[in-house]
């Protein structure tokens, strides 16, 4: 071998390294990004999931606040239902009072009445006697 061909193989030889170190650097780099790759699609199946729990709870929690508004407006219905009757019943119980003292009333003017006619059948009792005694 001339010097020439000894340089110019030497040369190729050096590419050649060169070139198998650039596969071995290519390969490994697409490895790393192959890699890198996987974790990001694992993180992003993470976050997708995260954000289908997410859209759950918030489904969930809308419908929950909807019911917590259909119970209000029930309740407050409700509400109105029994203020209405206490109202009724206020009525009633003021009508029921009056009612009583009416007949309160009534009763003691009886009961004067009939102790005022008590008193005068009582006092005609010793004239009664009086007068049966003198016709014996």
């Amino acid at each position: 071998m001339t010097y020439l061909n000894q340089a110019c193989y030497c040369r190729r030889a050096s590419k050649e390294r060169e070139i198998s170190l650039q596969r071995k650097l290519l390969d490994d780099t697409r490895k790393i990004l192959h890699e890198k790759e996987q974790a990001l699609l694992k993180e992003q199946a993470l976050l997708n999931q995260r954000d289908d729990n997410i859209l759950e709870r918030l489904g969930y929690i809308t419908h929950s606040e909807k019911r917590l508004e259909e119970e209000k407006l029930n309740l407050e219905d409700e509400r109105k239902v029994l203020m209405e009757e206490r109202n009724k019943l206020d009525l009633k119980m003021e009508a029921i009072i009056s009612r009583e003292e009416v007949c309160i009333v009534s009763f003691s003017s009886f009961v004067s009445r009939s102790a005022l006619q008590l008193c005068a059948y009582c006092t005609e009792i010793p004239f009664i006697i009086l007068f049966a005694a003198e016709l014996c």
